[in-house]
């Protein structure tokens, strides 16, 4: 029989990786932004705060 908390640590587990990945396509997406000003242009352009 499957355990709870062993469902629980497969999520969180899977949440972990799943922001992992996003963060990595981000950065690879954004290239190297030269400076906090480039950050907040691409982040005021896309929409997120």
């Amino acid at each position: 029989m499957v355990n709870g908390n062993d469902i629980e640590i497969q999520l969180r587990k899977n949440i972990q990786v799943e922001n992992e990945i996003a963060n990595r396509q981000a950065r690879l997406a954004l290239g190297r932004p030269r400076s906090v000003r480039d950050l907040e242009r691409i982040r005021l352009k896309k929409g997120n705060f």
